[in-house]
């Protein structure tokens, strides 16, 4: 099960948004979010802005004896979609993408 997610980040002085539409998701289910990107300081020009979806988990591995374990983080890349391309942002300016 996925938890809600929200993450703000900071690219070239624009503040890029990515939430999610709802706060669960199980596997097989569609993943819904919205995208949004608010222009910093200067105008920038994003030639593309691309949203990827990334499976993780944690795996256990054991010794062929048994004797120990070692677990790590297994991640998978699933998707990638464009949201937006050739896209002018201007200081202050919002776009918002789904």
């Amino acid at each position: 099960m996925l938890s809600a997610l929200k993450k703000v980040i900071n690219v070239s002085g624009c503040t890029i948004t990515i939430e999610t539409e709802f706060p669960e998701f199980r596997q097989g289910d569609y993943i819904f979010c919205k995208v949004q990107v608010v222009g910093g300081e200067y105008e920038q020009h994003a030639t593309s802005i691309t949203v990827s979806l990334e499976e993780a988990y944690w795996q256990s591995r054991r010794n062929h004896d048994g004797s120990s374990h070692q677990s790590y983080l297994e991640r998978k890349k699933k998707e990638s979609k464009i949201v937006a391309s050739d896209l002018i942002i201007k200081t202050g300016e919002n776009h918002s993408f789904r």
